[in-house]
């Protein structure tokens, strides 16, 4: 496998297992018990940005990228680029999902009470 090939799985992976701790809720409700967890710690504020999370969870793919390059200084650059390239797939999914629908409804006039005298 090619450094480049290797890179590109990475970014994928970076980006899915990112968007599944950051947005899903995940298979048994896991992500979301684990972000649950998180919040309360000092940990909440990385787990409440994806850029934040991506960073973290691009280290060890960076490690793996920079072990199949074979030098490990690859890491250096390699984590920054891993992260930055979820970041821009998550961006470019963001574009593509349509806007949610905006909903307004006008509140019903309030009843006309007619004063009828007998």
């Amino acid at each position: 496998m090619s450094t480049l090939e290797a890179w590109l799985i990475a970014s994928f992976a970076v980006w899915r297992l990112t968007h599944l701790l950051y947005a899903e809720e995940g298979p048994w409700d896991l992500a979301r018990a684990w972000r649950a967890r998180l919040a309360a710690g000092p940990l909440a504020r990385a787990v409440d940005c994806f850029n934040c999370l991506s960073l973290w969870v691009a280290l060890p793919f960076a490690a793996w990228v920079a072990a199949l390059a074979g030098h490990w200084l690859v890491v250096f650059a390699a984590w920054p680029a891993l992260s930055g390239a979820a970041i821009l797939i998550e961006r470019l999914i963001e574009r593509t999902q349509p806007a949610p629908p905006v909903w307004y409804e006008e509140p019903p006039p309030p009843p006309a009470h007619e004063d009828k005298l007998p």
